[in-house]
This record gives C-alpha cells, sequence and structure tokens, in this order.
C-alpha cells in the first residue's frame, strides 16, 4: 500500500442509498463461505506466522454465519480483523444498513457499516476486500509492526514475510492494471517490463536515445521502463500504479529511480554520451513518489535539471529528438521549417540564446514558448514595425491559451495591412460580388495563399458569378485542386475565362485597383458598378 496518501476521514454517518446498503449486504453473504478473502494467505519463512490468530478466529466466525448472538460477541473481542469479519456478517441477519460511515479519500468517497468494536480501516479492509487496494487497510498496522511484505490480489492476499518475493499472480494483475501496455520478459534473472517503444535490450544499449523512466524494484530483481512517449499519452504513474497494491514499511528503500536521456550523437561531434547521463535529483523523485508528477513529469523535469547543469559547462547546443546537433543553428532551422516571418524572430531569438536547447518534436511555437518572457514583446516589434501595438498585444497575450506562432503571424498580418493596404482604395459599401472580389485580394495580399483558400472555402452563395470568380481566384493562385469539388463544370469554364482578369487583381496597386476591379465584374456581366472609392 502506497505510503503518500494521507487519509482524512469524515466523522458523522449519513443516510445510505439502496444501492450502496444492497451492495454491502451482498458482499457479507459472500464473505459468510468465503473468509479466505480478508486474512493473507501465508508464503513467507516465518516462524510463526503473524495472521495465525486472524485466520483461526475468521474461520470460527464463518462457523458461525448462522448464529447472531455469538457474531456480535466475536465482534467485540478477540483479534481485530475476525472482529470486523465477524461485524460485517451481521449485516447479512440484520438486512439493512441504513446510516454509514464515510471515509473520504482522493479517490473519492467510500461508506462502509459500522458495527462491533474495531477500528474503521479494519472495517473498510474487510468490506471492502474485492478492491486490490482498499482491502491492504486491515493489514497495515501489522505490515508496520513486523516489517512484512504483503501482496494485494484480484482476490486475496499474499504475505511473504520479511522477503520481497511477489507472486506470479501479483505482477501479472498489477501490470495488467496499469495504463500503459507493458511487456513481460525475462532476461539475466530480472523480470523486465518494456513499454511498446522499448526493448530488454535497449536498457543496455548507449546509443539508444528514446528518453525513458525505468523504475528498479531492487529486491524483487523486477524493472520497468516506459518512455517519455507513453507517459504522455497514458498519464501512468509506473511507481503508484504498482505500490497501491503492495504493502511494506519502507517501500522507497526498495526501489530506485533513473532516467536515461541520451541523445544521438554524429560522429563529427566530439563528445560522449556519456556526459549527458547523471544521477535524477532526489527531489524530484520525492515528488514522484509523492504523487505530485508522473512518468512523463519527471522524465522531463530531469531534462530540465540537465539543461541547467550543462548550461554553463558546453553553453549553446540543440539536441532535438534525441539527437545532437552540436551548435548547429542552421540544422536546428531546418528542422523547424519556419514560415518567412518567423524565420526572423527565431533568428533573433537563437542568436540571443546562451544555454542548451533539448526538444521533442519541435515547432517553432514551441522554440518561441522558451523564450517568450524575455523576447516576445522584442519578436513583436520586429515583425509588426509598431511599438505601440506590440506592447499592447505582449501585455495580453497568453501563450498558455495561444500558441506564439499566433501572436507572431497576427503581427505580420498588421504589419502587412499597415504597409500594403494603407495606399489601396476604400469603399464604404460594395455590392455582393464587388465585396467578395475586393475582400479576397486584401486577404492574399496581407496573410498569403492558404487564409485566402480557406475563405473562399467558406464563402456560400448560390450567385452563379460570385463562384464563377471564387474559382477564378483558385486558378490564379494555382489552388484550385483542393476546393475543385465545390464547384460545377460550368462554373469551372467560367472561371478559365477569368483568370487572367483575377491574376490582374491579386497583382493591383494602388494605381489600377479600382480599375482592375471593376474589370473583373464586368467580365463576370456581374452587373455591379463600383462606388467612387473614398477621400
Amino acid at each position: 500500500m502506497p505510503q503518500k496518501k494521507n487519509y482524512k476521514i469524515r466523522t458523522g454517518a449519513r443516510a445510505a442509498s439502496k444501492s450502496q446498503e444492497r451492495s454491502l449486504i451482498k458482499k457479507a453473504k459472500y464473505l459468510q463461505d468465503h473468509p479466505e478473502v480478508v486474512v493473507p494467505r501465508c508464503e513467507g519463512k516465518c516462524f510463526m506466522c503473524p495472521f495465525s490468530k486472524a485466520r483461526k478466529q475468521v474461520q470460527e466466525a464463518s462457523y458461525a454465519k448462522n448464529n447472531p448472538a455469538k457474531l456480535d460477541r466475536m465482534s467485540t473481542q478477540g483479534d481485530p480483523i475476525a472482529r470486523a469479519y465477524a461485524a460485517t456478517l451481521l449485516l447479512v441477519h440484520q438486512e439493512k444498513a441504513p446510516f454509514l460511515a464515510r471515509f473520504k479519500t482522493g479517490k473519492g468517497e467510500i461508506a462502509f457499516a459500522v458495527r462491533g468494536q474495531v477500528k474503521r480501516e479494519k472495517l473498510i479492509g474487510v468490506q471492502y476486500y474485492d478492491d486490490p487496494m482498499w482491502k491492504m487497510l486491515a493489514v497495515l498496522d501489522v505490515v508496520k509492526k513486523k516489517k512484512l511484505h504483503i501482496y494485494s490480489l484480484n482476490e486475496g492476499m499474499v504475505c511473504t514475510g520479511k522477503e520481497p518475493s511477489p507472486p506470479k499472480d501479483f505482477l501479472d494483475e498489477a501490470v495488467g492494471s496499469m495504463k500503459v501496455n507493458y511487456s513481460r520478459k525475462k532476461k539475466g534473472g530480472k523480470t523486465i517490463f518494456t513499454c511498446p517503444h522499448i526493448t530488454p535490450d535497449n536498457l543496455k544499449d548507449d546509443s539508444f536515445s528514446t528518453p525513458y523512466l525505468k523504475v528498479d524494484w531492487t529486491p524483487a530483481d523486477t524493472v520497468f521502463a516506459v518512455c517519455i512517449e507513453c507517459g504522455k499519452n497514458h498519464k501512468s504513474h509506473t511507481f503508484l500504479d504498482l505500490t497501491e497494491r503492495l504493502a511494506h514499511p519502507d517501500l522507497r528503500s526498495e526501489f530506485k529511480f533513473h532516467v536515461y536521456s541520451r541523445p544521438k550523437v554524429p560522429k563529427k561531434y566530439d563528445i560522449s554520451e556519456a556526459t549527458f547521463d547523471f544521477e535524477v535529483d532526489e527531489k524530484l523523485i520525492e515528488k514522484y513518489i509523492m504523487g505530485a508528477i508522473r512518468d512523463r513529469d519527471l522524465i522531463e523535469l530531469h531534462q530540465k535539471e540537465m539543461v541547467n547543469y550543462y548550461e554553463d559547462e558546453r553553453g549553446t547546443y540543440y539536441i532535438v529528438n534525441g539527437k545532437y546537433l552540436g551548435n548547429d543553428k542552421k540544422a536546428f532551422m531546418a528542422i523547424l521549417k519556419p514560415q518567412p516571418y518567423e524565420k526572423k524572430v527565431l533568428k533573433m531569438m537563437l542568436d540571443k540564446c546562451d544555454h542548451p536547447i533539448i526538444v521533442d518534436k519541435p515547432t517553432p511555437s514551441l522554440v518561441m514558448a522558451l523564450f517568450w518572457e524575455d523576447m516576445g514583446l522584442e519578436a513583436l516589434e520586429m515583425t509588426s514595425k509598431d511599438k505601440k501595438y506590440a506592447a499592447r498585444i505582449f501585455k495580453k497575450a497568453d501563450i498558455t491559451k495561444v500558441p506564439p506562432a499566433k501572436i507572431i503571424y497576427e503581427a505580420y498580418v498588421h504589419y502587412k495591412e499597415k504597409t500594403i493596404l494603407k495606399d489601396l482604395p476604400r469603399y464604404k459599401r460594395l455590392p455582393p460580388v464587388a465585396e467578395f472580389s475586393d475582400k479576397v485580394t486584401r486577404i492574399y495580399k496581407t496573410q498569403g495563399v492558404d487564409p485566402t483558400v480557406r475563405y473562399i472555402g467558406k464563402h456560400h452563395t448560390h450567385d452563379t458569378k460570385a463562384k464563377a470568380i471564387g474559382y477564378a481566384f483558385l486558378l490564379a493562385m494555382g489552388s484550385e485542386v483542393s476546393k475543385g469539388w465545390q464547384f460545377a463544370e460550368h462554373e469551372r469554364d467560367f472561371a478559365e475565362y477569368l483568370k487572367y482578369f483575377a491574376e490582374k487583381m491579386l497583382k493591383s496597386d494602388k494605381d489600377d485597383y479600382h480599375a482592375n476591379l471593376q474589370d473583373l465584374l464586368s467580365a463576370a456581366a456581374s452587373g455591379e458598378r463600383l462606388p467612387d472609392p473614398d477621400k
């Protein structure tokens, strides 16, 4: 049973629901003929079994299952587990449990029936004999006093005395309930469980670069290895998932934790992979054991510790997807594949960086986020060429909700609108087809092809002329294939004729914009006439 949980008992009783009442009575009926599930069976080498008295008295209570008077007496004297067992059997004769006490935990509340003279932990452990974790409450005091190892199975418990010797069924059941799809293999006298991205051979391979956590249950010769991706996808916590079924007074002493995060280092770099390998900080391990962080968190936080450790040792270098790139900024940028406006921002940030950058599945947004607090304002000023705008946007920006790359993109659009659109004619009110054509052109000039294609695709109209103009713009941009299915054949044929006018429109400047827009409308035979531009 893990030591991490600080259980709080809510005192007082509340009315039981009918389903809770039926469930407890049903469990009590099962326990009448199955006393063995509430006392650990012995598989250890103890001189005298610590549970022999409990086992004997529980069996006596089972024989007295039809004698409520005797059960009542047994619920007030003798071994505590036997008392809890006898008290629970009384529910069968009373046929009701209208009021239940509440046990409040991080997993929710557990309702249990208070009967006899026995501690609530014993009652909960007996009444929840079918829960691999809660049944352990019945034996924790004995575990602590006698320094025992007890393993909770789906059915019953096993005590191996002072020797950590998990039964085969325990490992099968514990791993089966975990969130990671572990596979099992015996190798070198150890039982090794690995996630789908790791093999037992990888654990001894210095060139294996996938970051992973290894949990070594040393006395039991059992090892678990889970990679960073499985830790993310399944929100796993290997240690807690395992130890919630295990009771021992000092579990921490039996486990060792190591994070492996060795990058692939091409031969051209004169650097040893072992340089990146050091022990996990004990404070991180304590957070992990207490449940404050999970498998993936421990790996990522350790990687950050590694960055901090080598910050002064080696200056700036890049590790991407486990591959060491040295200080090759060009290679790092090639992996990011930034847009032109993103490239300028990233170059500025990386030029000022004086520490290592270690990332998995990098994107421009992810890298910008690393520097946003210190350089985000400068990046916005550089992109928008507008200090007032940059200061306003940076102040309200929340990169936990809006990715930095999107914020930079909006600043880029702001700049384009200021510089490109300021001299183009503007109109107070345009007819529908003219308004659509004008909007398409302005989006293209400020945001580029993809946003323009999306706008055309979302523009719903039954006007054949407007649809033909929309397809003509797609032809002019070379993007007709992606949206061709939205247009009828006669609209596509008409668009071939209009393509020339759409191309002129996209290339328009302040001197010919008004004339080119009117030519496009006339060619489409829309019948619309443009109003004079605003002065």
